[in-house]
């Protein structure tokens, strides 16, 4: 994946995982049609923290990647434009 960075992104990717099976795992006993209303009011509040856990985590990586993928294109275009003016020297 471009402009993927395992120190940075490696830990949002995995609150992302483990938010995904919380919610996962919580939506499974709000199925159960034994689930008290105590129970079935904990566990939706708990799976709407860990929604919003994992926004937060897709928001921060979205916005991880696109400041790199800024700075490379920005270090690229700068680099195009060198060769271009080293260029342009050499040949007078």
């Amino acid at each position: 994946m471009s402009a993927y960075n395992s120190a940075f992104d490696t830990p949002l990717v995995d609150e992302i995982a483990h938010a995904a099976t919380y919610v996962k795992r919580g939506e499974r006993y709000l199925d159960d049609p034994n689930c008290s209303p105590e129970t079935y009011a904990a566990i939706s509040d708990g799976i709407a923290k860990q929604a919003a856990r994992m926004r937060a985590a897709i928001r921060d990586l979205a916005a991880n990647r696109k400041e790199r993928l800024k700075a490379q294109s920005t270090s690229k275009l700068a680099a195009d434009i060198k060769s271009l003016i080293d260029k342009v020297v050499r040949e007078g």
